[in-house]
């Protein structure tokens, strides 16, 4: 008796021992960072989504000049940059959206991945979105992309973002061949207010269009509360649109299109209106 009462505070001690390492271990699993919104890498366009059948109808009808033409040249202007950005990005943004879709695993201590297959332009890619959690609380993320026989975990983009989501960037390079920088992405968003805004803007080095950028907002503006704002670099010239999500009423200026500063307008059936 007296041999095992010795041994009792031993094994107490291992026993607990081994609880508190056990509670530790459990303790240094946390959850993963919340991945950004679908919305902080791809172009909204949808306000603009009937800009080729309302040209259509109008060169149908033979409505020149054009009655919408106020309306079909911003609409225009967004159209080509949501062009170049869907080719362009397909195969990153088709990673992100899957992301989604998969559950992340701790590799190490503030340090997460997400490991999946997914398809872009039809073809097998593997990804590997891997988020570190920073000393002062802010997010990096990286996005590896693998396609077999061809090139193996490339950088495509990388960003940073607060915990709450509500700010960040997005540096996004051309292709695994050329690995020059293609695009960065500048995102804020207010949850409680609604209002949104994300800038995209060429940064391919020495490129013409270096600097040009598509800025789109959402904002509390009762009048219009919506706006892109393009910049073309090449021609030094802004194109300012502004419209109302509800009424579809809106307005444009283009100081190289339309030969001066005023603003040019649309109604809520997209003909040419006289500006308020």
């Amino acid at each position: 008796m007296k041999t095992l009462s010795k041994k009792f505070p031993v094994i107490f001690f291992i026993f607990f021992f081994i609880l508190t390492i056990s509670c530790k271990k459990e303790e240094e699993k946390k959850e993963a960072p919340a991945i950004p919104p679908a919305s902080t890498m791809q172009l909204d366009a949808s306000s603009f989504d009937t800009t080729k059948k309302i040209m259509n109808e109008q060169i149908n009808l033979r409505a020149f000049p054009l009655t919408k033409a106020n309306w079909l040249h911003a609409a225009g202007n967004v159209l080509v940059w949501n062009v170049v950005l869907t080719v362009g990005l397909a195969v990153p943004v088709a990673s992100f959206y899957e992301s989604f879709n998969h559950t992340a695993s701790q590799t190490s201590d503030n340090v997460w991945e997400w490991t999946y297959g997914f398809k872009a332009l039809n073809i097998d890619h593997t990804a590997k979105l891997r988020t570190t959690l920073q000393s002062d609380n802010t997010v990096k993320w990286e996005m590896f992309i693998s396609k077999a026989n061809s090139f193996t975990d490339f950088l495509w983009y990388s960003g940073t973002s607060d915990l709450a989501n509500s700010t960040g960037t997005w540096t996004l390079n051309d292709n695994p061949t050329s690995k020059k920088a293609l695009l960065s992405i500048t995102w804020n968003r207010n949850t409680t207010s609604g209002t949104a805004d994300t800038k995209y803007m060429n940064i391919v080095p020495g490129g013409v269009e270096n600097g040009g950028y598509i800025h789109y907002g959402i904002t509390s503006d009762a009048t219009f509360n919506a706006y892109y704002k393009i910049f073309n670099k090449g021609k030094n010239n802004l194109t300012d649109i502004k419209w109302n999500r509800t009424t579809k009423v809106g307005q444009v200026t283009d100081s190289i299109k339309f030969k001066d500063t005023q603003w040019h307008c649309w109604d809520a059936q997209l003909n040419d209106a006289v500006c308020n």
